[in-house]
């Protein structure tokens, strides 16, 4: 093997090439035949392949362009859909007048559905026309816009009546039973007695007590006398201790016994005292 260097400086052996492989230059008169720091030893090397052009690396932009990732697609852009048509404007209800208030009133009040009126009521409606005549020459008041129905007519305007509850005329006072020491007043007229909603006094504790009209106590307002009678039930009514089957007169202090409770009957009005006087 002899080594020799070319004039662009490779090393080759001379004996195997008669010039450069890699540049193809002629050896250098200067070759000393060892390459400083290779030493020329062992058997003979073999020969090196043409080199290849080198190969410029990869810019290091091109895997990040390669590797970057596809855009997402833009969202399809919705088209607005048609707006719905305005709704049609309500037109509020005008407010009522008060002559329409005061009509409705007059129409929910007893004297519209037919209720007959108490006495006191009654006294106290006609006290309350003899007390204000009509003026001779005064302008007539417009009538009100009665509150008119498909199916009923028209009702005439009239006076607004108040029809309060009845004052008490006297008092029933549970001195045995289930309502002891309970009072239960009594109003002119017919008053049922018993255990359920629909009477006049009820006695709702006493499950012996009939549950409707067990007993009747009545205040007649013309001689101001009381009286009590059975009612239309199959409870039995007692008056101080005496089973009574008609209609008995009673007085302040008796005694009224209904199923298992004992009453003291207190009158209020009498030859002493009437409500004519106050209403």
């Amino acid at each position: 093997m002899k080594i020799l260097k070319c004039d662009n400086g490779h090393y080759f052996d001379n004996d195997a090439y008669p010039s450069c492989p890699l540049c193809g230059a002629s050896p250098s008169a200067k070759g000393n035949g060892e390459k400083k720091g290779f030493p020329l030893m062992g058997k003979k090397h073999e020969a090196a392949p043409p080199a290849t052009p080198p190969v410029a690396p990869a810019s290091p932009a091109a895997p990040a362009q390669a590797a970057a990732p596809t855009p997402p697609p833009a969202p399809p852009v919705e088209t607005p859909a048609a707006s719905a048509p305005p709704a049609p404007s309500v037109v509020p209800p005008a407010a009522p007048t008060p002559q329409d208030l005061k009509e409705s009133i007059r129409q929910g009040s007893s004297l519209a559905e037919g209720k007959t009126l108490s006495y006191f009521s009654a006294m106290k409606q006609q006290a309350q026309e003899a007390a204000a005549p009509p003026q001779p020459g005064a302008p007539a008041q417009p009538a009100s816009n009665p509150v008119q129905t498909a199916q009923e007519a028209p009702l005439q305007p009239g006076p607004a009546i108040s029809t309060p509850e009845d004052p008490a005329v006297g008092w029933l006072v549970c001195i045995g039973g289930a309502h002891l020491c309970e009072t239960f007043p009594i109003s002119v007229g017919l008053n049922s007695i018993g255990r359920g909603p629909g009477n006049k006094i009820v006695l709702g504790k006493d499950q012996s007590v009939s549950r409707e009209k067990h007993a009747y106590l009545t205040f007649e307002p013309v001689k101001k006398h009381f009286f009590l009678r059975p009612g239309d039930s199959s409870g039995l009514t007692y008056l101080n201790d005496d089973y009574i089957y008609e209609t008995k007169t009673i007085q302040a202090g008796d005694i009224i016994a209904l199923g298992q409770s004992r009453f003291y009957f207190q009158p209020l009005c009498g030859e002493n005292f009437s409500w004519d006087e106050y209403l």
